[in-house]
């Protein structure tokens, strides 16, 4: 408003003089917003040896289970070639035992005679009565001779039997070696003890050929 009373429009000073708006966008006369805050970006080194290290842990794990693979395959090829059928070229090559079945018959039915025989020598010469007794004594020179021939034609049948199995040998070989040891140490008058050991581990061997034969049909 002047002096005469009329009133005038408000002309802004330039620039906004001092109190005016800074110039610029932005609402109120407080300058620009600012923008979002800058995404962090790692210096192009620090990625590229990231990404280095990355791969080369990808490339020992490759390299390990590869080496497992090869390794495994080598085994099995090697207990596949171990556990190979031997060639039929190589005649003492042989997977399994072969079967004795035919030889261990074949000595069964030759030594069934012989082994009935003994049973009814021995029985008549046990059933005469107890050791020391007057018959028992007065029979033990004819037994004695019996027994040591009767021990000789067994091992002349097993000597023509040949390829028998292990276990028939052995337990009918330990059988008359001690019906020969005890004809052979036996004296007149009660009995001793190691003439009752030499008689009982005759008759446990006994059960060796008794069992084997009768498992393939000879029975006496």
């Amino acid at each position: 408003m002047t002096a005469g009373g009329k009133t005038q429009a408000y002309v802004p000073p330039p620039n906004g003089g001092p109190y005016g708006p800074p110039p610029g966008p932005g609402p109120s006369g407080y300058g620009p917003l600012p923008g979002p805050p800058p995404v962090f970006q790692p210096p192009r080194r620090g990625r590229l040896q990231t990404a280095l290290a990355a791969a080369g842990i990808i490339l020992a794990v490759v390299l390990a289970a590869s080496a497992l693979v090869v390794a495994l395959t080598t085994r099995v090829g090697s207990n596949d070639s171990n556990r190979a059928t031997p060639s039929a070229g190589d005649p003492t090559a042989s997977s399994s035992p072969a079967s004795t079945e035919q030889a261990d018959r074949a000595l069964c039915t030759a030594i069934a005679p012989l082994m009935t025989e003994y049973d009814k020598t021995s029985s008549a010469w046990i059933g005469l009565g107890d050791p020391g007794t007057p018959a028992r004594d007065a029979a033990l020179p004819k037994f004695k001779a019996d027994t040591e021939e009767w021990v000789g034609r067994v091992e002349a049948v097993m000597q023509e039997h040949p390829g028998v199995q292990p276990r028939l040998t052995r337990t009918l070989e330990r059988h008359i070696d001690d019906l020969w040891l005890l004809v052979n140490n036996i004296e007149p008058g009660p009995e001793r003890t190691y003439d009752k050991a030499a008689w009982t581990d005759s008759m446990i061997a006994y059960g060796g050929p008794l069992s084997i034969c009768y498992d393939v049909g000879i029975r006496w």
